[in-house]
């Protein structure tokens, strides 16, 4: 990074030495799937895209954007699964890229990152790199929505930070509005995005007045910008009710409007570690690490504050309600604390808490360079809790390619009863193979299978359906 003029300036070689560590970095962190089995929601879209109906993929969400992605995927590589996860593992990469840009140019104004910022902006990228929960939005195939919703939203993003520093600004601004366009139509959670530039107002304007007076700050925004964001989701929202016939659409009004203040009041509480900590054997185990880890901050924090340091970091804090402030569209609905179901929820969200965790750690550090040393064993840890999430991941797509294989054997005449002890054999193989738990995992993501043989064990005799037939079709005519 260079300077023209008394100006920052990015500079290209430096970008692209950065990015390709990124690429790296993630390959490296995520080979261990690149050859992963489709697995669950996976083989209903390998039915529609090879029936050429890509944009009927997710017929109740309008997510164009998505399905085009897919279908390239499936014209370059077919139905060869290492392709697809080659480019969400890209995807996370070129992420995490956008988290260490952000990183840069927001310390650049902080007082925890005064000096040692490429260090601590570059932990921020890894960090994002390494977390454990971020293995459900990028080994999972149909977790393509969240990854590149967060492409766009996190690039969007970026360009608006370039366009608050430089002269150009309306060029910028732009682009940020057009990538925002671009994730509404990935993922819907992106809708909070206007709230997220007008917190981020009032933090640059705080931070360029000195002053913390509400009626001050919100003079101080720029609510031409902010309101041009608002427009673009009215816009959106004109598309999605002119395309489903309804505002809502996705998995219905009584999924995403009921507001149960029981069960956001304890996600809350579970975000505040999920994003970093990955899913334990149990609730009550994971009540207990979280609990520890949180203690651990917080000790850790009060300490730093007693010995030496003369203001509490406030900015951290802040990184923590632009999290939840990501986090808000997707609330109401919750992440397993002992299960890896809605991980991806919180992709895009724990960009921001990225940013904060680094600043304290930086803080507790008493500076840049103690962060980076404290930081080895953090990153080393989370990168060996990522294996143990991908390990799951091994053991579903594992069993899911064993099912293929079994249900590509029988004839058409095989009967319910035959099927089911087809299914059998399997799930005593794999109790044997991957351990009870994991085993668990692999039969929850191995679909239809799992729900034809519910059917089979409910005393239903006509279980081998269309269902069946549909997904592994596909897979014969290859």
């Amino acid at each position: 990074m260079g300077t023209d003029a008394g100006q920052e300036r990015l500079n290209f070689g430096r970008v692209g030495a950065t990015l390709l560590f990124f690429v790296l970095a993630s390959f490296a962190a995520y080979w261990s799937v690149i050859d992963d089995f489709f697995v669950s929601d996976d083989l209903g879209i390998l039915i529609h895209l090879s029936e050429g109906r890509k944009f009927d993929i997710y017929s109740n969400f309008v997510r164009p954007l998505v399905c085009a992605s897919l279908d390239l995927d499936y014209r370059l590589w077919g139905l060869e699964p290492r392709g697809y996860h080659a480019t969400g593992i890209l995807l996370h990469a070129f992420n995490s890229w956008a988290v260490f840009a952000m990183a840069w140019i927001l310390f650049k104004q902080s007082d925890l990152a005064k000096t040692g910022r490429n260090s601590l902006a570059l932990l921020s990228g890894l960090l994002f790199v390494v977390m454990p929960g971020h293995t459900e939005a990028v080994t999972w195939i149909s977790g393509r929505p969240d990854m590149l919703g967060t492409f766009f939203i996190l690039y969007s993003f970026l360009a608006y930070l370039l366009g608050r520093e430089r002269k150009d600004a309306g060029l910028y601004f732009a682009l940020s509005g057009l990538l925002f366009a671009c994730a509404l139509f990935c993922k819907e959670s992106v809708i909070i995005y206007p709230a997220m530039i007008g917190l981020f107002e009032l933090r640059r304007a705080s931070m360029q007045s000195g002053t913390r007076h509400l009626k001050t700050l919100l003079g101080q925004c720029h609510w031409r910008l902010i309101g041009s964001f608002l427009a673009i989701f009215i816009a959106y929202l004109g598309v999605r009710v002119l395309i489903l016939g309804t505002l809502v659409g996705g998995y219905g009004t009584n999924i995403h409007l009921t507001f149960d203040f029981a069960r956001i009041g304890n996600n809350l509480v579970t975000y505040l570690t999920r994003w970093l900590l990955p899913f334990m054997p149990s609730a009550e185990t994971y009540d207990l690490v979280a609990i520890g880890f949180l203690t651990f901050v917080a000790v850790s924090v009060i300490l730093a504050k007693v010995l030496g340091r003369k203001r509490w970091p406030v900015e951290a804090l802040f990184y923590l309600l632009a999290f939840y402030v990501a986090a808000a569209p997707v609330i109401n609905l919750g992440v397993a604390k002992n299960f890896p179901d809605g991980e991806r929820l919180l992709y895009w969200p724990s960009a921001f808490v990225a940013l904060g965790f680094v600043l304290v750690v930086s803080y507790v550090a008493q500076g840049a360079r103690l962060a980076v040393v404290g930081f080895v064993p953090i990153l080393a840890a989370l990168a060996f809790l990522l294996v143990g999430s991908n390990n799951h991941w091994n053991s579903a797509g594992e069993f899911s390619k064993r099912v293929a294989d079994r249900m590509l054997e029988p004839s058409s005449e095989t009967s319910s009863m035959q099927y089911a002890n087809c299914l059998l054999e399997i799930m005593e193989d794999g109790n044997e193979l991957y351990g009870e738990r994991n085993f668990a995992f692999a039969w929850n993501r191995t679909a239809p299978p799992q729900r034809i043989f519910n059917c089979l064990l409910a005393g239903k005799e006509d279980c081998v359906d269309l269902d069946f037939r549909e997904v592994y079709q596909v897979f014969r005519q290859d």
